[in-house]
C-alpha cells in the first residue's frame, strides 16, 4: 500500500527500459520516470524506497487535468496492472528541461526510431497535454529559439521499414541520395 509520507531520495541516473534512452540524475530530487517517453518502471512501494518486486514497466495510461491540483498522470504497470497517479509531474518535467536547456551552450541529438508506433494505444488528450507542457516549451520555445542544436538521425530497421525499404537500400538512400546532397545548388534552382 502506498504510504504518502514516506520518501526516500534515491538519485540516480538510469537508461530507460522502454525508449532506451538515458536518464540523468535531477540533482535534487529523484525520479523513476523517463522524461522523453513518460514511462516509469514499476520499483517503489513508496517513492524512491525500490522495494517493490514487480519491476514492471508503467506505461502512460491517461493524463487527467485536476484543476487545483494540476495535471495528474496516470500510469498502469504492463506487468502487474498497478495503476499509479503523479501530479504535476507532466508540467514539472517540461520545467525542469526547459532549464536545464537554457544552461546549455549547445543541442545535440543523436538517434533513431526504435519503434514507429511506440505512441500508439496514447489518447489524443496525453498528447495534446505531452505537447503543451513538454514539446514545446522544451524544444520549440527554448531549444529552437535559443540554443545552438543540431539533430541527427541514424538509420535503422525501423526507419527503413517506413519507407518500404530493406535496411541496405535505406543506408543508401539515407547516405548517398539525403546526405550529399548539394543543398546549395538546390537552392538556386
Amino acid at each position: 500500500m502506498l504510504e504518502n509520507s514516506k520518501f526516500t531520495k534515491i538519485d540516480e541516473e538510469f537508461i530507460c527500459e522502454n525508449c532506451g534512452r538515458k536518464v540523468t540524475k535531477l540533482n535534487y530530487t529523484c525520479r523513476n520516470h523517463c522524461p522523453y517517453c513518460l514511462h516509469s518502471k514499476h520499483v517503489d512501494i513508496n517513492p524512491g524506497d525500490r522495494a517493490e518486486n514487480c519491476h514492471g514497466v508503467f506505461r502512460t495510461n491517461r493524463i487527467r487535468n485536476k484543476f487545483q491540483k494540476g495535471y495528474v498522470i496516470v500510469f498502469k504497470c504492463k506487468k502487474c496492472g498497478a495503476i499509479r497517479k503523479k501530479i504535476k509531474l507532466l508540467k514539472m518535467i517540461g520545467q525542469i528541461d526547459t532549464n536545464r536547456m537554457k544552461e546549455m551552450d549547445a543541442y545535440i541529438g543523436i538517434r533513431a526510431i526504435p519503434n514507429a508506433a511506440e505512441l500508439n494505444g496514447i489518447s489524443k488528450e496525453a498528447m495534446e497535454l505531452y505537447n503543451k507542457h513538454y514539446t514545446v516549451p522544451v524544444h520549440f520555445q527554448e531549444r529552437v529559439k535559443n540554443t545552438k542544436w543540431c539533430i541527427l538521425r541514424y538509420p535503422n530497421n525501423a526507419m527503413a521499414q517506413m519507407a518500404k525499404m530493406n535496411k541496405d537500400e535505406f543506408e543508401n538512400f539515407f547516405f548517398f541520395n539525403v546526405c550529399n546532397l548539394d543543398y546549395r545548388k538546390m537552392s538556386k534552382q
